[in-house]
């Protein structure tokens, strides 16, 4: 987290409407998700957005986690279990009817 503390302190005046969490990786597998939002929120008082694929809403914390954003943009990939397993390749077991 000093690391994110460092570079949010090198962007302190940068002005934008969100910090957004998304990338080549799913956010919500990072185990820190959670406080990398409260540090963001906390260094520069911005909302915070995350973008998910939705693979593990399942998941009480991650639910939890993305409850402190201020916007969350949860994507569906699939509109059935084969794809959706071929897509996301979720990390924990789940069903594609679970997280609809």
């Amino acid at each position: 987290m000093s690391q994110l503390a460092q570079e949010l302190e090198a962007v302190r005046n940068i002005v934008v409407g969100y910090v957004t969490f998304s990338g080549v990786a799913e956010p919500t597998l990072a185990s820190n998700l959670g406080q990398a939002i409260e540090l963001v929120k906390s260094v520069l008082g911005l909302p915070v957005a995350v973008l998910t694929n939705s693979s593990l809403m399942p998941k009480e914390n991650v639910r939890y986690e993305l409850g402190q954003t201020d916007v969350v943009v949860a994507k569906v990939d699939a509109p059935n279990e084969e794809l959706f397993r071929q897509i996301n390749r979720p990390k924990i077991k789940c069903t594609l009817n679970e997280i609809l």
